[in-house]
This record gives C-alpha cells, structure tokens and sequence, in this order.
C-alpha cells in the first residue's frame, strides 16, 4: 500500500490554508456573486484537499496538477495584461495592482511546485 509522507509538515499545513482561503473565495463568488463558474475549482479544490489530508497516494500529483495549473493560468493572465499595458499605455495604479497580484499567485504556485517536488515522497508501506 503506498501513502504520500509530507516530509516537512509546514508546507502540509501551509497548502491546506491556501486551499481553504481558495475554496472559501471560491465559495463567496459561487453564492453572494453567483458566478456559476465557481463551482469547478471548489470541487476540484475539495478534492486535492481531501487527498492531502487522507495522505493518499495520488496527494503529490494532485498538488503537482494543481500547481501548474496555477502557474499556466496566472502566467497566461500576467502576459495578456502585460502585453495590453505595453500596447495602450495604461498605468494606473489599478493595472499595477492587478499586475502585482498575478505575480504573487504565480510565485505562488511556483513555490508550491518546488516545494512539492522536494518535500513531498510517496512510499511503500509494509
């Protein structure tokens, strides 16, 4: 039987903050907002979530996935509104923000990618 050994707990319980702040947020645009898009990530979210506190197997690459996720969308975001910016000009301190918030989720998910990678084993029990 195989299970995922969080090597360095901190990073265990920093991931599952992350995934409550995102399927709290996720959970507010869904209801109060009604973006019915917002159901996707909350199950998918829940889901990576139980993994990671079951320990099962598939925990570490449902982190990965999830984590490259995370880098492709907001790298894709970040390049499109830098690109936009670059062409119209607009600096405002709302593009800034919006900018800098991009950055962060994808140094974000970076860092949970490196940290996956590194602390995270999957082993057989016997």
């Amino acid at each position: 039987m195989k299970k995922t050994i969080f090597v360095n707990p901190i990073f265990k319980g920093i991931t599952l903050i992350i995934i409550s702040i995102l399927i709290i947020r996720n959970t507010y645009n869904f209801l109060i907002q009604q973006k019915i898009t917002g159901i996707i990530p909350i199950l998918i979210q829940a889901m990576i979530m139980l993994l990671i506190i079951k320990e099962h197997k598939h925990a570490k690459l449902g982190i990965k996935i999830w984590s490259i996720f995370i880098i492709v969308a907001y790298g894709m975001s970040l390049t499109g509104k830098l690109i936009k910016v670059s062409l119209e000009g607009d600096y405002s301190i709302n593009t800034i923000y919006f900018l800098l918030k991009q950055v962060l989720f994808l140094l974000i998910g970076l860092a949970i990618l490196y940290f996956n990678n590194t602390t995270v084993k999957v082993e057989t029990l016997k």
